[in-house]
């Protein structure tokens, strides 16, 4: 169950995450950046933030894509509940809970945030959050009362990959616009291009 677990998992994640760095390296040599290729690869593999050296990305966060430092630690969560399910520490909703408690607890350790404490305390604050969804994916019949519709296309992993590089265009261009039209005009970049 292993094998077609992690080849969902990284069919989904991957190939998403490689053309969206792809794209954003791209716009750090456009902005006057330099790419190191071995590091560049080396980040792809470890699903890290691309970079490009002295790229020009304006007066906001200088970062070519700021959403994506969470997908490392979102893999990492998928591989530590497959280590979790397979050595029979979850079996079942009751497992799961505990589970989300103790990584609650964990989360509001005190952690440094030099050298590994960083991964570390990243990892434990996002956990508690992925939890929650294996909790609710045992009890998916407590969600029956919202009627969400059924979609055949599922763009909330693009949106989020995507979406910080449409708001740095968007900014460049247009400095003056308000957080919510900075939400809204990407947003709708990606549905219609989507659908």
């Amino acid at each position: 169950a292993l094998v077609p677990f992690f080849k969902k998992r990284v069919l989904r994640i991957y190939p998403a995450f490689i053309a969206c760095s792809m794209v954003c390296l791209c716009i750090g040599v456009i902005s006057g950046g330099r790419i190191d290729l071995i590091r560049s690869a080396s980040r792809l593999i470890a699903l890290a933030q691309p970079a490009a050296e002295g790229a020009k990305l304006g007066e906001h966060f200088q970062s070519l894509n700021g959403s994506m430092w969470s997908i490392q630690f979102e893999f990492a969560c998928y591989v530590s509940l497959a280590a979790l399910a397979y050595s029979g520490i979850i079996r079942g909703l009751k497992s799961a809970v505990v589970v989300l408690l103790l990584s609650v607890c964990a989360a509001l350790l005190p952690i440094h945030l030099s050298g590994a404490g960083y991964y570390l305390k990243q990892f434990c604050a996002l956990y508690p959050w992925f939890m929650m969804g294996t909790v609710f994916h045992f009890r998916k019949n407590w969600l029956a009362w919202l009627r969400l519709p059924s979609l055949d296309f599922d763009i909330s992993y693009g949106v989020y990959l995507y979406g910080w590089s449409c708001q740095k265009v968007i900014l460049c261009n247009f400095p003056i616009l308000a957080p919510w039209q900075l939400s809204v005009l990407p947003f709708l970049a990606h549905f219609c291009w989507a659908t």
